[in-house]
């Protein structure tokens, strides 16, 4: 049987058809040649998310949204189905986050797998959350600074439209009379310096001249500072010397002498560490008190021409002793 051209033609036409949904439908994600699962996810909003946008899984993809429906029976809720690879498997407990794909306003899925060891069939139901987004993101950082900055302008429109004497009209013209002032000032400083400009310059010569001759002194005075640094220096190294040798030599005679007193060498070292020096000296001086005190008590038993005899002075001396606060005779 001949085929005409017409059937050929009608042909072609059906194949290039199928061909061209076939190609589109693959580029927009759909696979024909995979067994893909279906699932099932709720939400109250989609934010613009579309079929064929990705289902992700740590940024990668693994499926894509399939469908979504208008559920008018369930308060306008959305019914989402998308299809996973079967090689991913979904724990139970796994979430579906809805968030942006990008800075373009793009959505996608993005699959929070779960911790369960049980594995969720075809077709089952998944958790959906929803996330502010980038939009949302930007509008909550920019409220507060929207509200400061309608603060900031309602404060500078009181201040532009406050009239009285504290208003910014008359800072400005308080602020303008300054300027005027400073501007007066500098002038009649510009004339001054005009008018004086000769006086000024000699002045300034003759103060060139004396820095000039000061320097040069200064220079014909540096080798004299250096010759009496250096006598300075000298003198005081010399004077440092002396004294401390002095000291050294002083400090060992010091030394000297403490070690023979406390050796009992020479008087004072005996009477230091001698006890008998010591005692023969109390005596003595008890004697000697006693003497003079006779001696002032009772004179004439040693300026009368004779003298008194012993006798008579022992007893006189006991007659003394019994008066109240007479001295005592010394005994040892």
């Amino acid at each position: 049987m001949k085929i005409t051209k017409e059937a050929k033609v009608g042909t072609l036409v059906v194949v290039a058809l199928t061909i061209l949904y076939t190609g589109f439908n693959f580029l927009k994600g759909k696979d024909y040649f995979s067994n893909d699962n279906t699932y099932y996810i709720l939400y109250d909003q989609i934010d613009g998310l579309q079929k064929s946008n990705p289902i992700v899984v740590n940024g990668f993809t693994v499926g894509r949204v399939d469908e979504i429906r208008l559920l008018q029976d369930k308060n306008d809720s959305l019914l989402v189905i998308i299809s996973v690879n079967t090689d991913i498997e979904m724990p139970q407990g796994t979430t579906a986050l809805l968030t942006d794909d990008g800075l373009l306003g793009g959505k996608k899925i993005s699959l929070q797998l779960g911790k369960s060891t049980t594995v969720l069939q075809n077709e089952s139901y998944i958790e959906g959350l929803k996330d502010g987004g980038f939009a949302e993101a930007i509008a909550e950082k920019a409220t507060p600074v929207i509200a400061n900055l309608d603060k900031t302008l309602v404060s500078f429109n009181g201040i532009l439209s406050d009239s009285s004497k504290t208003g910014l009209k008359n800072s400005l013209v308080a602020l303008n009379s300054t300027i005027k002032s400073i501007d007066v000032l500098a002038n009649e400083a510009n004339s001054l310096v005009r008018k004086n400009k000769p006086v000024i310059t000699d002045v300034m010569k003759s103060l060139d001249s004396s820095m000039v001759a000061f320097k040069n002194t200064m220079k014909s005075l540096e080798p004299l500072v250096a010759k009496l640094d250096h006598f300075a220096d000298s003198l005081n190294n010399m004077e440092l010397k002396q004294t401390v040798a002095e000291a050294k030599n002083t400090m060992a005679s010091f030394r000297l002498m403490a070690d023979n007193i406390n050796e009992g060498k020479g008087t004072l070292g005996k009477l230091m560490t001698d006890e008998q020096v010591f005692n023969n000296l109390n005596m003595a001086t008890q004697r000697l008190n006693l003497i003079l005190y006779n001696f002032d008590t009772d004179p004439k038993q040693y300026l009368a021409p004779l003298g008194q005899s012993q006798k008579k002075i022992m007893k006189k001396r006991a007659e003394n002793s019994k008066v109240s606060g007479h001295y005592k005779e010394f005994k040892d």
